[in-house]
């Protein structure tokens, strides 16, 4: 469309659509312009690059995988915790330390005691919240 001249304006609450179909996502809030630019400009303004997901065991020693985490990558957060879940949130400028994480949690997962981990990219969603 953009090729011959054409713009298309799509509006919608599912963001994860907005992000794969648009060139340039426009967000608002209570009627006022909040963020603007390609996804992948948004995805840029958000405080972290990725997020780790550790599904943990009830025999795990949290401090001790907390503890792990950090020292491998120190500009890591632990940004929520549940009864079988830790979410770390990795800053921007990180990423050549996360390699040496993932294989140290499946290397060590039966004495951290965890099921498994997974790791996502920022997402469109993150910048409007």
């Amino acid at each position: 469309m953009k090729d011959i001249g054409k713009c298309v304006i799509l509006t919608t609450h599912f963001l994860e659509e907005a992000d794969i179909l648009s060139d340039r996502i426009v967000i608002m809030s209570h009627g006022r312009l909040q963020a603007s630019g390609t996804p992948d400009f948004l995805k840029q303004q958000t405080d972290y690059e990725y997020r780790l997901f550790i599904d943990k065991q009830d025999a795990c020693n949290r401090d001790i995988i907390v503890q792990s985490v950090q020292q491998i990558i120190q500009t890591v957060d632990l940004e929520r915790e549940t009864s079988s879940e830790l979410v770390f949130g990795i800053k921007r400028g990180s990423t050549q330390r996360i390699a040496e994480l993932i294989r140290y949690l499946y290397e060590q997962r039966q004495q951290l005691a965890i099921n498994g981990y997974g790791l996502s990219m920022a997402t469109i969603e993150e910048v409007f919240l």
